[in-house]
């Protein structure tokens, strides 16, 4: 608006309503609300899919045991560093690699999982003593 002319009316794309003017928003807050929601449905059908598709590529069991309960099944990188690379890149692209490079990754139930870290020294909260006599 020039000088001397009411500001215009900001609103809504959607529902025509007054929205939020301070953050340069295109909906209002009902409407951010909505979107935000729906992206997130999105992002987590993504991921569900591509764990499913990483679990079904790498055999769908526990390479030590044959656990299949897909719940406790991790997703493990052979030569650790697994938290690391999915701190940096995110589950679904690390899932999804391992759907296509088998040869990196294998399956673990939750405890053989555990008990790698623990042995492998990739997690070891309390500092306990290692126990060298556990083999994986």
């Amino acid at each position: 608006p020039g000088l001397g002319e009411p500001p215009r009316a900001v609103l809504c794309k959607i529902c025509g309503e007054s929205r939020d003017t301070e953050n340069n928003r295109a909906l209002c807050n009902k409407h951010l609300l909505l979107l935000k929601e729906e992206q997130a449905a999105v992002m987590l059908k993504h991921y569900h899919k591509s764990r499913n598709e990483a679990i079904e590529a790498l055999g769908g069991k526990c390479v030590i045991c044959g656990w299949t309960d897909p719940r406790a099944l991790n997703i493990d990188h052979i030569n650790g560093g697994g938290t690391q690379d999915i701190r940096k890149r995110g589950q679904v692209k690390v899932y999804r690699e391992a759907a296509k490079r088998p040869d990196k990754y294998q399956l673990l139930c939750a405890n053989h999982n555990s008990i790698k870290k623990y042995i492998n020294e990739e997690f070891r909260p309390l500092k306990l003593p290692l126990d060298t006599s556990l083999k994986l």
